[in-house]
């Protein structure tokens, strides 16, 4: 009876112990007490009869393997949650992985990967891909020689090497060259971003700005033309004010000349006759003989300097005028090379004794306004003076038509000291100037290309450093309905 008795009253703890162990969460600990509940049953319910001491004898072996069975279970399972733990670590890191490519591979930014330190290229984008025409296996090979200036490729590989987590690059305006060789500006930024299995990779986007720079070049041209149109009207205003001076006495002298001339026809009998009787006399300090030679020479020069200045005053007028008729006018190409000359025929005579023009005898039109033609024209002319070396070189100006093609062209040729292909093709950039030093503001080309570019037409150069420049400015023809539209509207032409 007390045999029983302490076998109810270990079974009762036992069974205390189990229901508390039941409600715990351990895995290995439930594993092994249910190895023990079902082993102690089926141990009493064998042993029973044999007596207490042979059950309690099995049960304590009994237990002892549970406990071994417990710190078996509770190895693995642990093992086993372990590798749960890094098996959803990795899946995190795939999911950012796979989310960093899809953001990397949809991203409208160009974008480009180089290795740390160095300026090869590991990766490309698609929006990299499509802005520079090569594939991500091209620019992975080769890297940024592909696409960049050769003259500035040192300087840039130099900065994308110099990326890290205390130093990022930034650039504004950097000139790329697409594969199909069109020129573009791009704005660089770099950082160096830490990857998650350590280390780091440099990280650059290339925004295409070309568009962008291309309406901000544009919008200062047009600041610059409405400067220029405002100085050109007070310019106007102070030449018709100096051009009303010059005109009051210079309209003495064209009609006082020709009585002069006369005068002198119905004296020079008179005083022939007096010659051939008294022989050679002095007149106004030299022998007569001299004088009527000179006289003659003396009235014509005259009348001609008064009428030279008065086209050259009406011309200037004419030029500075402010100009408010549309550009729906027949503009004759020779009659804009000759005010263009004509206005520039003081600076011509002190820096050039080989100017030559050559005028095609179709007298060539254009559709447009002489005004602003004239201007270019002008700037041009300008420009080849100030490129010449001396006096003895030549400039050659031309005005052609070509009737296939409808053109008019208009050629500017000197034998100045000549232009890279760089700085040709900054030309047309506002304030960009290879005369800054000089005071050259280099808003003359940037307005003369805008203003034939709104004609329909193109400026074309051709250069070599050292051997001179041609410009070529290439109009639309205007059309025949033109002729009589537009004479009754057109300024006379000084000459």
């Amino acid at each position: 009876m007390e045999t029983a008795l302490r076998i109810r009253t270990f079974v009762r703890r036992i069974s205390e112990n189990i229901s508390a162990l039941l409600r715990s969460r351990s895995v290995p600990w439930k594993i092994a007490l249910v190895y023990a509940v079902v082993g102690v049953t089926w141990l009493l319910c064998e042993h029973y009869l044999l007596g207490g001491l042979a059950a309690l004898k099995d049960i304590l072996y009994l237990l002892a393997s549970a406990l071994l069975l417990y710190k078996i279970s509770e190895y693995w399972v642990g093992v086993i949650r372990r590798q749960e733990i890094e098996l959803g670590s990795i899946r995190e890191r795939i999911r950012i992985v796979e989310h960093f490519r899809q953001m990397f591979e949809q991203n409208e930014e160009p974008i480009l990967l180089f290795e740390p330190g160095t300026a090869r290229i590991q990766d490309a984008n698609p929006a990299a891909e499509a802005l520079y025409g090569y594939t991500r296996q091209e620019m992975t090979v080769k890297g940024p020689s592909l696409f960049v200036v050769p003259v500035e490729l040192p300087e840039l590989e130099k900065r994308i090497s110099g990326i890290d987590e205390h130093r990022r690059l930034v650039l504004d305006r950097v000139r790329h060259i697409r594969r199909d060789g069109e020129n573009i500006i791009v704005s660089v930024r770099g950082k160096s971003i830490r990857l998650l299995e350590g280390g780091s990779i440099s990280y650059c986007t290339f925004r295409d700005v070309t568009e962008r720079i291309r309406m901000e070049n544009e919008a200062i041209t047009r600041q610059a033309q409405l400067i220029h149109a405002s100085r050109m009207a007070a310019l106007g205003t102070i030449v018709s004010g100096v051009a009303h001076e010059i005109n009051n006495p210079n309209n003495l002298i064209m009609f006082n000349a020709p009585m002069i001339g006369k005068a002198w026809r119905d004296a020079e009998p008179v005083l022939e006759k007096f010659h051939q009787e008294n022989g050679d006399f002095l007149l106004g300090g030299l022998p007569f003989s001299e004088m009527r030679e000179i006289v003659p020479k003396l009235v014509d020069g005259i009348s001609g300097g008064s009428a030279r200045i008065r086209n050259i005053v009406g011309t200037l007028k004419e030029f500075a005028r402010q100009d408010t008729r549309k550009q729906d006018c027949r503009v004759s190409a020779n009659d804009v090379v000759k005010n263009a000359a004509a206005i520039l025929n003081h600076e011509i005579t002190k820096k050039c004794r080989n100017f030559r023009v050559s005028y095609d005898e179709s007298d060539p039109a254009v559709q447009g306004c002489s005004q602003q033609l004239e201007q270019v024209v002008v700037n041009l002319i300008m420009n080849s003076l100030q490129a010449l070396r001396d006096k003895n070189r030549a400039i050659r100006i031309s005005t052609s038509f070509d009737r296939r093609e409808g053109k008019t062209g208009i050629c500017v040729e000197d034998e100045g000291e000549g232009m890279s292909e760089d700085v040709i093709k900054r030309l047309s950039e506002p304030f960009f100037s290879t005369r800054s030093e000089e005071g050259g503001l280099g808003l003359g080309l940037s307005i003369s290309f805008s203003i034939i570019k709104e004609h329909g037409g193109t400026i074309e150069y051709r250069s070599e450093a050292g051997k001179g420049t041609a410009a070529r400015i290439i109009l639309p023809a205007a059309p025949e309905s033109l002729e009589h539209q537009c004479r009754k509207s057109e300024v006379r032409i000084l000459r």
